[in-house]
């Protein structure tokens, strides 16, 4: 299989503003037939960074929601166990809320972290993906391109051999016309019915040309 190699500027996905390529529905239709493994790869990290983004979006609304409402219990037994600081139970539902509030504080900001790197990720496969397709779609390129040759090469045979068969034909129907008018003027009308019969070719015969 022939292959095709074009290095592209990395930064062409940012200058070009090109799309992510996966979610794109013109890319879509015009790679279906031609997605090859590493295509396909690449494409498969692309969906995860994706679901991993919007799970992870949903995640730190849901963290968010935990964290205010921790913080807002956390005020109140604060302020309960200020006015009576003997209650040891209270202590340790308040030392368990501050561990949720700080466990949940510690994965807000390890989501936080990774939502600012995949951007950069999809970013770095939507440029290998984009070279795949600018090879993969070269190869097609090539092909067609190689085909088309073909079909011109071909087609200037056959426009040669059209004119050629122009010229037979015309020089046929000449001679059709001068056998024909020769044969006719010999034997006349009635008797050239006979070989008529047996001919494709029926010229008009002009009444001056009949023997009478």
């Amino acid at each position: 299989k022939k292959t095709v190699s074009i290095e592209l500027d990395p930064n062409i996905i940012k200058q070009a503003g090109i799309p992510l390529l996966t979610t794109d529905s013109q890319w879509k239709q015009l790679t279906g037939n031609i997605q090859n493994k590493k295509m396909k790869q690449i494409m498969a990290e692309v969906e995860t960074r994706l679901k991993e983004k919007k799970s992870s979006e949903v995640k730190i609304k849901q963290l968010k929601t935990i964290k205010k409402k921790l913080t807002q219990e956390i005020l109140e037994s604060s302020h309960e166990i200020n006015e009576d600081p003997e209650t040891n139970d209270k202590l340790r539902q308040l030392e368990m809320k501050r561990d949720e509030l700080k466990k949940a504080s510690h994965e807000l900001d390890k989501l936080h972290e990774r939502l600012e790197v995949i951007p950069a990720e999809l970013n770095q496969y939507n440029y290998m993906l984009l070279q795949e397709t600018v090879n993969e779609v070269g190869v097609q390129l090539i092909k067609a391109d190689q085909h088309n040759q073909k079909l011109d090469a071909r087609i200037n045979e056959l426009r040669e051999e059209l004119n050629r068969l122009r010229v037979d034909k015309e020089e046929a129907v000449q001679k059709l016309e001068r056998w024909y008018s020769f044969i006719h003027h010999l034997v006349g009308p009635k008797e050239m019915e006979k070989l008529d019969q047996q001919l494709a070719y029926h010229p008009e015969v002009e009444q001056g040309d009949r023997v009478t």
